[in-house]
């Protein structure tokens, strides 16, 4: 009795199709896994706060400190820093939350000398200072402990106006012959005070500030 078991030739030529489409896969998957790539944005593009200070390029292979060249639209980038396989770009004032923003790596190498060209990012930024990552925070706090940034009213007009998205408070401002004037419209105490937490939360202080407070609902 033969109990040998005959495999199509058809079942056959469809096991070597499927095998050699699973190998080409795993060679492809290596591929991507080992050549020059960005891996993510630290934060993610579609959570870039308008307080942010900088964000953060992340590669899987260290990089080149020459060679690079970032630009963006509208300019907000105001310098660029390698730190092993990061590239941090920082920005050179708050964001506004009304805008589109797009930053372009338009050459960039690691120590490999592998070079990466034109990754761009777009993005609109959010209000929402809870959202800063751990080493944003810190370059927050920092900067403000040591006076040299997010002070005054550097920026501020860039955020301006605006309105709560519950609508009880405004903050606008005029600035006739660069005399600067902040305008607060609330009604009532309490929401004065989270327009003055607003500003807080985006780095400014009313404190020496030429304030105008209008104790009236916003229109």
């Amino acid at each position: 009795m033969n109990n040998n078991i005959v495999i199509p030739k058809k079942v056959k030529v469809i096991a070597v199709i499927f095998l050699i489409i699973f190998i080409g896969l795993g060679i492809i998957n290596m591929f991507e896994y080992y050549s020059f790539h960005l891996v993510n944005l630290s934060p993610a593009s579609n959570d870039i706060s308008n307080i942010s200070p900088f964000i953060d390029f992340n590669f899987n292979y260290e990089l080149k400190n020459k060679g690079i060249l970032v630009t963006s639209t509208p300019k907000i980038v105001s310098s660029y820093k390698v730190y092993g396989k990061t590239l941090r770009v920082y920005f050179n004032s708050l964001l506004s939350t009304k805008k589109q923003y797009s930053i372009v790596l338009n050459h960039i190498y690691n120590t490999n000398n592998s070079e990466l060209k034109n990754i761009k990012i777009n993005f609109r930024p959010i209000y929402s200072p809870q959202s800063l990552t751990k080493a944003q925070s810190e370059y927050v706090l920092k900067a403000q402990a040591q006076g040299e940034a997010l002070n005054a009213t550097a920026g501020l007009e860039s955020i301006l106006p605006f309105v709560s998205p519950n609508g009880d408070f405004e903050v606008s401002y005029s600035n006739i012959a660069n005399n600067f004037k902040l305008i607060i419209t609330a009604q009532g105490g309490a929401n004065q005070q989270e327009a003055i937490n607003w500003l807080s939360n985006n780095g400014y202080s009313v404190q020496g500030l030429n304030v105008q407070y209008i104790n009236s609902a916003p229109i």
